[in-house]
C-alpha cells in the first residue's frame, strides 16, 4: 500500500465529510486561543487552527476533483498543480481559484507559518475556508 492510498480518501462524498469534520475541529481549536484587545495572545492554537483549516480545504479540493472525473491516483498533491486542476475543472469562471489562493495564504502561510495574531485576520481567513468547503462539497457548514 502506498502513501498516497492511505491519505487519499477514494469517494468525493469522503472527502467532503473530512472537510466537514476537519473545519469543526479548526474552529473548536481556534476557540481555545485566547484573545486581548482583538488579538491572539498564544499563537499556538492560532497555527494549529489554521493547519487544520487547510487540511480541509485540500479534502474538499480533492473531492471535488474526484466529483470531475479526476481519478484518485492523478488529483496533484502541490498548490502549482491543485491550481491548474481547479483551473481546467472550476465552472466558477476563476471564482474558486481565487478562494482557493486567499484560503492558501491566509491559512497556510499567514497562519500556519507566520502566525497571525489579529482576530479580524482569522475570522476573515476562517469565512474564506468556509465559503470555499461549501462551494466545493454542496454542504453547509456552521459559521465561524
Amino acid at each position: 500500500m502506498t502513501k498516497r492510498e492511505t491519505t487519499a480518501p477514494p469517494t468525493p462524498e469522503a472527502c467532503a465529510e473530512e472537510a466537514a469534520q476537519y473545519y469543526d475541529n479548526a474552529r473548536q481549536i481556534l476557540r481555545t486561543a485566547h484573545i486581548h484587545q482583538n488579538r491572539y495572545t498564544d499563537v499556538k492554537p492560532v497555527r494549529e487552527a489554521c493547519g487544520t483549516a487547510y487540511l480541509a480545504v485540500l479534502a474538499a479540493v480533492r473531492g471535488y476533483l474526484l466529483q470531475q472525473g479526476v481519478s484518485p491516483s492523478r488529483v496533484p498533491e502541490s498548490y502549482e498543480a491543485l491550481c491548474g486542476a481547479l483551473d481546467r475543472h472550476s465552472r466558477n469562471n476563476g471564482k474558486v481559484k481565487h478562494l482557493f489562493f486567499d484560503a492558501y495564504s491566509g491559512l497556510h502561510i499567514d497562519g500556519y507559518y507566520r502566525g497571525f495574531t489579529r482576530v479580524e485576520t482569522g475570522k476573515s481567513v476562517f469565512q474564506t475556508a468556509r465559503l470555499l468547503i461549501e462551494r466545493l462539497t454542496g454542504r453547509k457548514l456552521h459559521a465561524a
